[in-house]
């Protein structure tokens, strides 16, 4: 169930690094990528290359390990990120055109959602 600290995505997109950010400075949480609203796995095309892309996004734009697993559930694979709750806030470096840029925002997890405040 989608709560707090657990939120559900179809696919992939890159603004979803503000949902991991907004765990981070909150009490932490999962993002789990190729489930549907209802929190059935709908499975992922592009699995492997998000597992070795995925870390690595993180770490250019919030500067934290995240904890990004594959798995399976009725043989449809998934991605799981699991975020720990940070002590100090986390900043985001917004990404444009793939390239990191320099202005940062602070991002927090509210009622359900993630809400960036930028420069």
């Amino acid at each position: 169930m989608e709560n707090q600290n657990t939120e559900w995505k179809q696919s992939w997109r890159d603004e979803y690094l503000e949902w991991i950010c907004g765990f981070a400075n909150a009490q932490g949480g999962v993002l789990e990528i190729g489930r549907n609203d209802n929190g059935v796995v709908i499975g992922l095309t592009d699995s492997r290359k998000l597992l070795e892309t995925l870390p690595n996004k993180i770490r250019t734009t919030m500067g934290i390990i995240a904890d990004v697993n594959l798995l399976t559930e009725d043989g449809k694979e998934y991605i799981a990120v699991k975020v720990a709750a940070r002590i100090n806030r986390l900043f985001i470096r917004r990404t444009s055109a793939g390239q990191v840029r320099q202005d940062m925002g602070f991002c927090t997890r509210a009622a359900f959602e993630s809400r960036g405040v930028y420069k």
